[in-house]
């Protein structure tokens, strides 16, 4: 049994940008033959499986998995031109033949994080308020 879990951290996006929903194994194991999905909310996103990808209705022409790093366990997904209807919480599921490990990634808009930082910056250490802030679209 191959013994794994994801890791990844909090991306911050500008509109138009692209950006990495940033994901990988840990330890760096080879993710080739595994099943990686992500989903937002119930839609899926993505859809890797067999060696080849599949992208979800809306987002055709707009996503890639980095499949030359997938050897060494990126399984980060990224986004090009970033819309206000991207911002959400991702969940990146991978499937090996008899483990699944899954996490979620919330991804926000930059400008929504500083300017509402700003303000609560005065009374509240800053990075406990960034840590906190959920965005709903």
């Amino acid at each position: 049994e191959e013994q794994y879990r994801l890791e990844t951290q909090y991306p911050l996006a500008e509109w138009g940008s692209d950006i990495t929903v940033p994901c990988h194994l840990s330890p760096e194991i080879s993710a080739v033959d595994m099943e990686i999905k992500w989903l937002k909310q119930t839609d899926c996103v993505c859809l890797y499986k067999n060696r080849q990808m599949f992208e979800g209705r809306g987002y055709k022409g707009r996503l890639s998995l980095f499949t030359e790093e997938l050897d060494g366990g990126n399984v980060s997904l990224q986004l090009r031109d970033f819309r206000r209807s991207d911002v959400g919480v991702y969940l990146c599921q991978v499937t090996s033949t008899d483990r699944t490990e899954e996490i979620t990634i919330r991804v926000v808009c930059e400008y929504f994080i500083i300017s509402f930082c700003t303000v609560l910056s005065q009374h509240t250490p800053f990075l406990t308020i960034c840590e906190n802030i959920s965005i709903h679209n």
